[in-house]
């Protein structure tokens, strides 16, 4: 377990961000980006915020990885985003590498409690599960998003040091 504390990066996220969920974000991947590597041993570019699918590429091999992060145990199932965007990444067999943080945070200290990878070449359509649109009153509506099945792909778990 490691401790980092935050405290400026959060100072000056709060400016931008008043959402939990976003300074959490801002959070886990600066943790990401200083602290982890590529299976090659490059290092992490951060892309830019809200890019489809990918959030970090290893500048040495071109390896691609998603960052999941939340502040609760993993359960069975893993929340995804856009569902079609995620489908057309598998179709293409461009699906990242998915890096899965439990964490916590107080008083601007980010915990990192457990840390493990799922191999992108082991996500494949059978572990997907479409979720329902959104309703037509919702902002968004028709917006789909995805669930992993996190049962089918336990035995793919690769546990980080960190």
């Amino acid at each position: 377990m490691i401790n980092i504390d935050l405290t400026d990066l959060v100072q000056m996220e709060k400016i931008k961000y008043s959402s939990k969920s976003q300074l959490a974000r801002i959070n886990t991947e600066a943790w990401a980006s200083k602290h982890l590597k590529c299976q090659c041993g490059g290092d992490l570019h951060q892309e830019e915020n809200n890019k489809k699918v990918v959030d970090f590429t290893c500048i040495e091999c071109g390896r691609q990885f998603q960052l999941k992060a939340q502040n609760k145990k993993f359960g069975t199932v893993l929340t995804g985003a856009e569902y079609y965007t995620f489908i057309e990444y598998l179709k293409n067999h461009t699906m990242p590498d998915f890096i899965c943080m439990h964490y916590e945070m107080h008083n601007d200290v980010l915990t990192v409690k457990d840390l493990f990878i799922i191999p992108g070449e082991k996500i494949t359509a059978d572990v997907v599960i479409k979720r329902k649109p959104l309703s037509e009153t919702a902002k968004r509506a028709g917006w789909t998003g995805y669930n992993l099945d996190l049962n089918k792909l336990k035995m793919w778990y690769k546990r980080l040091d960190y």
